[in-house]
């Protein structure tokens, strides 16, 4: 999971040589994280019913 963060923490660096600050990257960002919850959503759903259910959520 940590892993997982710092390599988010990477992509999402403004201050890197090969992202430019701005809107730019909304249109692709916006609907991959969209699907990430989705999935996310359902992965959990499917492995933790009763605890994801009663809790997760």
């Amino acid at each position: 999971m940590a892993r997982r963060a710092r390599r988010l923490g990477r992509v999402l660096r403004l201050d890197d040589d090969r992202a430019k600050p701005g809107a730019s990257g909304l249109p692709l960002f916006t609907p991959a994280m969209g699907a990430h919850f989705v999935v996310n959503d359902y992965g959990l759903r499917h492995d933790h019913r009763r605890r994801y259910h009663d809790i997760g959520r």
